[in-house]
């Protein structure tokens, strides 16, 4: 959000709207779209002539990482220490989304891959609880273990 401005005008005191940035948005979905549509574009052309799907270019890396960096920046999400590790693995999910995505529709590309990291980040946090009750479970037996082991001595 913007700065407030203070006017003093005699007795009274008049505060300025805030001012709002212009460029609040990272990424532009048309351009989004564009771009999404090109790189699918050159995928069905390299499978046509037979030749390897060509790799995802930098924008589109790029906008992944920005799309799931700024959700994991949400509140029900920052919390977790494997917060990196869930923005990577969103933007590989993304990666592999991308020739699923049809251009043809009305639905926002922008909306598409935030979904999808959003997905990826819950799979991603259910994994972790899953891990850590193994590692609780597998404490907790070590800690048994080594009370069998001193009696036995």
């Amino acid at each position: 959000m913007g700065h407030q401005t203070i006017h003093l005008m005699g007795d009274k005191v008049a505060r300025a709207q805030p001012t709002k940035s212009k460029d609040k948005h990272f990424l532009n979905n048309d351009d989004f779209k564009i771009w999404i549509e090109e790189y699918q574009q050159s995928c069905l052309a390299a499978e046509a002539a037979g030749t390897e799907v060509p790799q995802i270019p930098n924008r589109l890396g790029k906008a992944f990482l920005q799309i799931a960096t700024a959700l994991s920046k949400k509140p029900y999400f920052i919390a977790y220490s494997w917060n990196e590790d869930s923005i990577q693995d969103a933007a590989m999910q993304c990666c592999n989304a991308v020739r699923k995505f049809d251009t043809t529709k009305g639905t926002s590309a922008f909306a598409y891959f935030q979904q999808t990291c959003y997905y990826e980040f819950v799979g991603r946090i259910t994994t972790e609880k899953k891990q850590k009750i193994v590692k609780a479970a597998i404490v907790q037996n070590l800690g048994t273990e080594f009370m069998d082991v001193s009696v036995q001595e």
